[in-house]
């Protein structure tokens, strides 16, 4: 049996509307259902082991693996129609990089595919990708700033809505790397090793915080002394580039950690 995830919803602390967000569920996303309560399940997401609990209504079981022959969608936003026709407006938005699985895609403009509640919807071929290889770093830099503007919402970690550690792992994940969810855990992962400040490449990353063990903000580095984040900072809640040394002074505890897998090889 497989579970995963059918709408795009938030994972809440606890199974009540009103109970704190702690991360995003997206759609596609395969879980492993924790506990069953009053219409709510806590799940787990496969990806990085977050848990939280959502509506029951919003996951689905299927006997068999859903993504086999993929497209992903390959703009900030797209939409799924009912028949290949703009006319009728959509039935859904759906973020960058969800997959769908292909139907057919026998006609020039559209694609016919499968939904995980086996129904069939069409997107537009100039909306999705069938490359599903991981990003060149050299690629990084140009990438992140496709997001610039999206807005900052917390427990984000979409194309709709980033929060900040959910806006590195998202790049993260783009280049084939699964790191932590939350900034605190990233920060002291074993994926990484500390670097200094004034020792930065691009794909650093750079946290900060009030002391030492609490972190509050990450940001990565992108060169010539800037860095991108998806922050609230100064009453602008997107995402945005900012100056290092201005990122680095609004707290007390900055610190910068590199992917190990990026360090040289001892000699």
């Amino acid at each position: 049996m497989f579970v995963y995830v059918k709408d795009q919803v938030w994972m809440r602390e606890l199974p009540d509307q009103g109970s704190r967000v702690v991360n995003e569920a997206l759609y596609g996303d395969q879980v492993i259902v924790v506990e069953e309560c009053n219409g709510w399940s806590h799940i787990k997401l496969n990806q990085d082991g977050y848990e939280g609990w959502v509506k029951s209504d919003a996951i689905v079981r299927r006997q068999s693996q859903y993504l086999q022959a993929t497209v992903s969608v390959d703009r900030l936003r797209a939409c799924i129609y009912s028949c290949q026709d703009t006319e009728y407006g959509p039935i859904g938005e759906i973020p960058f990089g969800t997959r769908f699985q292909i139907e057919s895609d026998a006609l020039s403009r559209w694609i016919k595919v499968s939904l995980l509640d086996s129904s069939l919807a069409w997107i537009q071929k100039g909306d999705v990708t069938n490359n599903h290889h991981p990003l060149p770093k050299g690629d990084l830099v140009d990438f992140a700033k496709r997001f610039l503007e999206v807005p900052f919402k917390w427990g984000g970690r979409s194309s709709f809505g980033f929060d900040s550690s959910g806006f590195v792992q998202f790049l993260y994940r783009e280049m084939g790397f699964n790191i932590p969810r939350d900034p605190k855990d990233q920060k002291s992962s074993e994926l990484f090793q500390a670097v200094p400040l004034d020792a930065l490449k691009v794909g650093d990353l750079i946290f900060n915080g009030m002391d030492a063990e609490k972190v509050s903000d990450v940001a990565m580095y992108i060169g010539n002394n800037q860095c991108i984040a998806a922050t609230e900072r100064e009453n602008q809640s997107w995402v945005r580039i900012t100056d290092l040394e201005k990122w680095t002074q609004a707290d007390q505890f900055p610190a910068a950690r590199r992917l190990t897998a990026w360090m040289p090889a001892p000699k």
